[in-house]
């Protein structure tokens, strides 16, 4: 349809809706302009129908790439969501947890990393390894100690805390940790491979533990077991030597009666002298390194002695100790310790 008349061009404008998505986005603008125009008017016509035709052409793939960029900006965020929570769980827990990348380089720092050592993330996170930390005499031993176990070299250095988690094997050790002012703690180490859901290995992480409160209540345990073992075992030792002379008859001969009571005191002194043993092997209990002797026992032996360890003391509150049924060839296996002599 004519829109305009004028001294200088007669324009036709013809109008072409734009969909995009269903929805109107514009239009396309056809001008029909007579050849007695100038060029400029005509270059600036030709111009805008192509900035329009352009506009036809891109605008769909325009909100695509907009609703993509949208819905990339969602799975970003979505992302950051993420790893701030799983930041604060990190920084929440009461271990130290380091992670690293595959050369030793850390790359996660945890808030209980940096109360522990006096380190913040930012000193060593992308410019430094866990050997920082570690004392390089330790470091040293497992280096040997690990080339023993796995049959290869293994290099003092990262290697060290990884050797066994590079084979899939997760290495929970004790180590000593050095904060940034040279003081040291102990700690309880683990070790495990990162891996991909294809079973690619990415980095390491190390989950430390402080022992500090747990090596002092070992070392009070300790020093009251040597405390009971010195101050019991002592006049234990007398006793029984007194006892045995008495039993013996270098001291003369005794009533008859009192013969029982003495074999009685023998036997008890013997028994205490086994229940301090006992306490003694706790410790050697909590690291696997006892050995019983365990054997088939006589049933009827274990009861009379039983009976006969305690006839004293049941006959302070007139209490009679007797056996009224018998087991003949009845066994069980036991450790000799529980005998009136020691397996060992």
């Amino acid at each position: 349809m004519p829109l305009s008349r004028s001294a200088f061009v007669k324009t036709y404008l013809s109008y072409v809706p734009i969909f995009a998505t269903g929805l109107v986005v514009g239009a396309l603008v056809f001008n029909l302009v007579p050849s007695s125009a100038p060029t400029w008017q005509w270059g600036v016509l030709t111009t805008i129908a192509l900035a329009l035709l352009g506009i036809l052409v891109y605008y769909p793939v325009l909100l695509s790439q907009r609703s993509a960029g949208t819905e990339h900006k969602k799975m970003q965020k979505a992302l950051l969501e993420s790893n701030a929570f799983i930041q604060a769980s990190l920084d929440g827990a009461n271990y130290s947890i380091i992670t690293t990348g595959l050369d030793g380089t850390i790359i996660t720092f945890n808030a209980a990393a940096e109360r522990m050592l006096n380190y913040r993330a930012d000193d060593v996170v992308g410019k430094t390894s866990p050997i920082l930390i570690h004392d390089v005499d330790e470091v040293n031993a497992h280096a040997e100690s690990l080339s023993r176990e796995l049959g290869r070299t293994i290099v003092p250095g990262f290697e060290v805390f990884v050797a066994k988690a590079m084979l899939g094997i997760a290495e929970e050790r004790e180590w000593s940790y050095i904060r940034k002012d040279g003081s040291r703690f102990p700690v309880l180490l683990s070790v495990t491979a990162i891996r991909t859901p294809d079973g690619a290995t990415i980095g390491y992480m190390g989950i430390a533990y402080d022992i500090t409160e747990r090596k002092q209540i070992e070392r009070m345990k300790d020093e009251f077991i040597s405390t009971v073992s010195h101050e019991l075992r002592t006049p234990l030792t007398s006793i029984r030597g007194s006892l045995g002379l008495l039993d013996g008859g270098f001291v003369g001969a005794l009533p008859v009666e009192s013969t029982p009571l003495i074999n009685i005191a023998v036997r008890n002194c013997e028994r205490l002298t086994r229940l301090i043993n006992d306490i003694l092997d706790l410790d050697k209990i909590e690291l696997g390194k006892i050995d019983f002797n365990i054997k088939p026992t006589d049933v009827m032996s274990v009861i009379e002695q039983a009976i006969a360890a305690n006839h004293a003391y049941a006959e302070q509150f007139h209490v009679m100790l007797d056996l009224t049924a018998s087991l003949p060839g009845a066994k069980l296996n036991a450790s000799g310790r529980c005998h009136s002599h020691r397996s060992r």
